[in-house]
């Protein structure tokens, strides 16, 4: 729970929680598509504009017939993942929507890719010596990467 709270051990989780957010290279946000979409998930995902949302539980709706479909659904919440975690339903295609987000442009066959945000900033950091004409200073870092 993202919210506003008077208590400390619970305002101190809130703070960490927003660090970590505002840190991550990717935020998921999860919504349970059996219940109303309501005005505190739209705050959320407002919150939080550049995370994939993931609508989950649609095996809930397909399985009564006095809820919407997973179509409704879809046009009745924001753009996201539909998925069903116990069914397996949009798990392929949540997997195919995470590594578009965090790898945008499919790089050529054979080419190295930074995983971590460790190893992308130590390639930031071996650049900058290299522009620098600091040789010393891009090997020691490179070194220092491959050497964890």
């Amino acid at each position: 729970g993202l919210r506003a709270t008077d208590h400390p051990i619970e305002r101190a989780g809130v703070e960490l929680a927003e660090e970590e957010l505002r840190a991550a290279d990717l935020v998921l946000l999860l919504f349970d598509a059996s219940r109303p979409w309501s005005d505190d998930d739209r705050q959320l995902a407002r919150r939080c504009p550049s995370a994939l949302l993931v609508h989950n539980k649609i095996d809930r709706v397909d399985s009564d017939p006095i809820k919407q479909t997973p179509a409704d659904l879809q046009q009745q919440r924001p753009e996201g993942c539909f998925t069903s975690a116990l069914q397996g339903r949009g798990i392929e295609e949540l997997a195919v929507a995470i590594g578009h987000r965090l790898v945008p442009q499919k790089p050529p066959a054979g080419e190295a890719v930074p995983f971590t945000k460790r190893q992308v900033n130590a390639l930031h950091a071996a650049r900058k010596h290299i522009a620098m004409g600091e040789r010393k200073g891009a090997t020691g870092v490179l070194e220092a990467l491959i050497s964890k």
